[in-house]
């Protein structure tokens, strides 16, 4: 029982953060032009974890819970998601210099990733949305 608990903060945690990666996304799309298919995609697979994660959320947390032997072992997935969540927030946060050159009406919002960066984090995503998706499919069989 503790381990659902576990995977279900876990997933409240993926959800959360891939909702504040996805404002600054939006943000970093307004503000940088040369990046755009860049931010778009990796917006897309945040969006994608986290629709997954909060199916695996609202199953944990139903009636059904007891059935969903393979669900409840999605622990390991959704840490990975969190953690790359939480770097990509980081790095995406602005910084002091960066909100006070804002304040004086200098954009210096730059997008910190090379697209290499951007297709690791994006696989980083992916791989946990199936991880999510396939044991929802087990679970359903």
């Amino acid at each position: 029982m503790a381990e659902v608990f576990g995977t279900a903060a876990s997933a409240l945690a993926v959800i959360e953060l891939a909702a504040k990666v996805t404002k600054l996304c939006v943000q970093y799309g307004k503000d940088v032009s040369n990046a755009r298919d860049d931010i778009g995609r990796i917006s897309t697979e945040v969006t994608n974890l986290k629709t997954v994660t909060e199916s695996i959320r609202q199953l944990l947390g139903g009636p059904q819970e007891a059935k969903l032997r393979t669900s409840r072992n999605l622990y390991t997935a959704l840490q990975d998601g969190q953690r790359e969540l939480q770097r990509l927030q980081e790095d995406l946060t602005p910084g002091k210099g960066r909100k006070a050159m804002r304040r004086i009406g200098i954009r210096a919002l730059k997008w910190p990733f090379r697209s290499e960066d951007v297709q690791k984090k994006i696989d980083v995503f992916q791989r946990c949305s199936q991880t999510v998706s396939l044991a929802l499919q087990v679970d359903q069989m």
